[in-house]
């Protein structure tokens, strides 16, 4: 950790899919050892956003980088992003993919991978075809959390799990977290992070239109988050 770097910084990045534009001048800069909830309506460009940090959507504008670097090879060992595992076959068991990211990447914790799979009451023998949605997600982050990473990017955990567990997971996986590390969760469950966020990013009509604190936020209005986040798009 480099305390005189920012952990993100963006500054006028843009980018296009396609003739579409998905933002145009995006600045932002996020610190270590923060919860970061990113909020906004589906097309804001939230997932792009994430997939640029993470060096899977490339070609985007502006300046984009992590701990200092540009985003690309060198930031590859700094960022965990949420992993769909649309590349292994339904056939593959947990233990083989996990196989894999541990080949694949040296910061992953195979000490950690055994408390996180004890934790979701997951087992390694199980074929990822006969996952429910909700064990597939938290088999996801398994594999995300298992990596020792400045930064994870989390694009909609845990959609598929009941309230009551979704509540629990999200609240406990930051005990796996080095105190410097940052989370950013893209999430439309507002309420069950609450609790946990530090700070609130919020992207409307291609833009950047809030970045502020929670407690910055509970000092202008009496009202949750989530009526916050309603008010800022009503």
């Amino acid at each position: 950790m480099n305390e005189n770097t920012d952990l993100v910084t963006i500054s006028q990045m843009g980018y296009k899919n396609g003739f579409k534009t998905i933002f145009r001048d995006l600045n932002l800069n996020l610190g270590y050892g923060k919860i970061i909830a990113l909020l906004g309506e589906n097309g804001a460009g939230k997932t792009t956003m994430m997939r640029i940090l993470a060096n899977i959507a490339k070609n985007s504008t502006g300046v984009v980088k992590i701990e200092g670097d540009f985003v690309g090879f060198a930031t590859k060992s700094k960022v965990s992003y949420l992993d769909a595992l649309s590349g292994f076959q339904k056939s593959e068991k947990l233990k083989d993919v996990i196989e894999f990211y541990q080949t694949m990447y040296a910061d992953f914790d195979r000490e950690r991978v055994n408390e996180l799979m004890k934790f979701m009451k997951l087992d390694l023998d199980e074929k990822l075809g006969s996952l429910s949605k909700g064990n597939r997600e938290k088999f996801m982050l398994v594999v995300a959390f298992s990596r020792v990473v400045p930064l994870y990017l989390l694009d909609e955990p845990l959609s598929g799990v009941d309230i009551v567990a979704r509540n629990k997971i999200i609240q406990s996986l930051i005990k796996w977290l080095n105190e410097d590390s940052s989370i950013v969760i893209s999430t439309h469950h507002i309420v069950e992070i609450e609790r946990i966020v530090d700070e609130v990013v919020v992207m409307k009509d291609q833009e950047i239109i809030i970045h502020k604190s929670v407690d910055e936020i509970r000092q202008e209005s009496a009202n949750s988050l989530e009526d916050y986040y309603r008010k800022i798009y009503s």
